[in-house]
């Protein structure tokens, strides 16, 4: 131990590596911690409890080889490694091993990346000055010993992977176990059976996934989602053309994802849609094999006549689809809704003009 020095610690050129406990628990140093070029190797605990280093990280091109819990309990700001660096790389201020994708050490503004393996062993350990929430990625398959140990000043979890990271011992002793943690839908019991995320006790399900939508053109039409997907929902989205204008289809990375102006659908995916119209009046000719007179008026009411489960949708002359309902073996549909005038209904692609008066 060490902890009687202070100020800045400055490794000379000279050194080719650190050995273990090389600086164990020197806390009085203080500013960021810049590793040599000539340093290859980094030993266990090298720079463990070294809090008072509350600056950047760097670690230079020169480094293979950092042994476990090398930086534990740091209070580090930011972490930086050389881009020429064979062993390992930094993204999202973290140090991740390149063989095999495993995130080797944490700070305090570490955002986890959305492509790694795993998070070792001592990751995070000690990191007291990691508040609000965490996301651990779905990429994430393991979570090592003591990785989060002593993080106690974490808010929340977010964790993305359906199936639970496989935790080793001691991952997150010393951290409130009644915070909230997400975790995909569909995958609360399994959570709440695995060993150690089963110590938490407020675990909740939450959809993860992003959903916008816009129109290709603002002058022939709009984009809306009318219902927020969540764990029980799904999500529906509306197109609704302007006047001299009718909805097409929509369309995902350019490809045509439904015809329906309300579409319904799961969100498995951050998904972008686009909605797409033309010119024209939301009425279209049809010869006798497409269409079909499924509908009539009887007493105030449309009878709707068909076999099995079909979606009608009721459509104005604009082209806007003004209602949307499953029927299984035809209904009875009250108008009393409907002011006068023409209507188009298309009863799973077939579709009938009717006439309100």
């Amino acid at each position: 131990m060490c902890y009687g020095f202070t100020g800045s610690l400055t490794i000379p050129n000279s050194v080719i590596s650190i050995g273990e406990y090389a600086f164990y628990y020197c806390y009085s140093f203080t500013g960021s911690l810049t590793i040599p070029n000539s340093v290859t190797s980094i030993g266990e605990y090298a720079f463990y409890s070294c809090y008072g280093l509350a600056g950047s990280l760097t670690i230079p091109n020169s480094v293979t080889s950092i042994d476990r819990n090398a930086f534990g309990n740091n209070d580090f700001s930011s972490i930086a490694v050389d881009p020429n660096n064979p062993y390992c790389y930094s993204e999202g201020n973290a140090i991740i091993r390149k063989s095999d994708k495993v995130l080797l050490v944490g700070c305090k503004n570490t955002v986890i990346p959305n492509d790694i393996n795993g998070i070792g062993d001592y990751a995070f350990l000690g990191c007291s000055g990691m508040t609000g929430s965490l996301t651990i990625p779905n990429s994430v398959t393991s979570i090592g010993d003591y990785a989060f140990y002593g993080c106690s000043n974490l808010q929340s979890l977010q964790v993305e992977a359906f199936n639970p990271p496989i935790i080793g011992n001691h991952t997150f002793d010393y951290i409130d176990k009644t915070i909230p943690v997400t975790v995909p839908c569909g995958s609360l019991s399994a959570y709440q059976t695995a060993p150690y995320w089963r110590d938490f006790t407020n675990i909740r399900e939450e959809i993860f996934f992003t959903l916008s939508v816009s129109s290709a053109n603002d002058d022939m039409g709009s984009a809306t989602i009318t219902q927020q997907p969540d764990c029980i929902n799904d999500a529906i989205v509306t197109a609704t053309p302007n006047q001299g204008f009718v909805f097409v289809n929509w369309t995902k990375n350019g490809e045509v994802v439904s015809t329906e102006a309300i579409y319904t659908f799961t969100l498995t995916e951050n998904t972008v849609l686009v909605a797409n119209f033309r010119q024209g009046t939301g009425v279209e000719e049809n010869d006798a094999a497409s269409s079909a007179n499924f509908a009539y008026f009887s007493n105030g009411e449309l009878v709707i006549s068909c076999e099995g489960k079909n979606t009608l949708h009721i459509i104005d002359m604009m082209g806007r689809v003004l209602c949307s309902q499953t029927i299984n073996g035809g209904c009875r549909i009250c108008t009393n809704w409907m002011t006068a005038g023409t209507y188009i209904l298309n009863l799973n692609g077939m579709t009938q003009k009717i006439v309100v008066k």
